[in-house]
């Protein structure tokens, strides 16, 4: 199934896929914006399984070098008793980035 700008990828390829697409793209990230990452929730005290959710950070720094950005959780995941909240301050790596969504969007 191929559409214009739509490719199938079987699930399995789906990760990689996103991951070559995220090396190339440009990652101009500032103070103040916010950018969408998969994080694991689980308390790892309490649970074996991985619990992930797609969850906002809002940008406090960049590093271009290490390609990371830090920020604040900016909403609380859904599962209670999650290791964060909202407020923590996590670092992510470029790659694990799914969504961007530059402040001046944001009221």
């Amino acid at each position: 199934m191929t559409y214009k700008y739509i490719d199938y990828r079987c699930p399995e390829h789906q990760a990689d896929r996103l991951r070559e697409c995220q090396e190339k793209v440009e990652h101009d990230y500032n103070y103040g914006d916010y950018v969408k990452v998969s994080i694991d929730c689980r308390d790892p005290d309490k649970d074996k399984m991985s619990h992930i959710e797609s969850m906002w950070v809002q940008v406090l720094t960049v590093n271009k070098e290490e390609r990371t950005i830090t920020g604040k959780l900016a909403n609380n995941p859904v599962r209670v008793g999650a290791k964060h909240k909202y407020g923590d301050k996590i670092t992510v790596k470029f790659s694990e980035i799914c969504d961007f969504l530059p402040q001046y969007y944001v009221r």
